[in-house]
């Protein structure tokens, strides 16, 4: 699928976009929160909570504010980049308990 396809799928709350996206972004999405270092040491669920924690964020930005991609492959850095954040702001949490 293309990301202009994701974007009207995450729109409709198509099931087989979402399957989509679960297939073929949340490996390299696991590989890049995995090997981030400033991340510190992700367990597996860190990253399953956070990927799942991106995908909701994402289906927000793109319904509230109709996120547009200007090539392919942009949805999914845009993703990673939600991740990012997610994973910094749960990093954060931990240091102060």
């Amino acid at each position: 699928m293309t990301d202009s396809q994701l974007l009207i799928g995450i729109m409709q709350n198509d099931e087989r976009t979402w399957k989509h996206i679960c297939r073929n972004m949340k490996p390299g999405f696991a590989s890049i929160l995995g090997q981030t270092s400033s991340l510190g040491n992700l367990t597996n669920d860190d990253i399953e909570d956070i990927f799942q924690e991106s995908c909701i964020v994402l289906m927000q930005k793109v319904k509230s504010a109709g996120v547009a991609v200007s090539r392919e492959g942009a949805l999914f850095s845009y993703l990673v980049q939600i991740g990012k954040l997610t994973a910094c702001n749960l990093v954060r949490k931990r240091k102060d308990i």
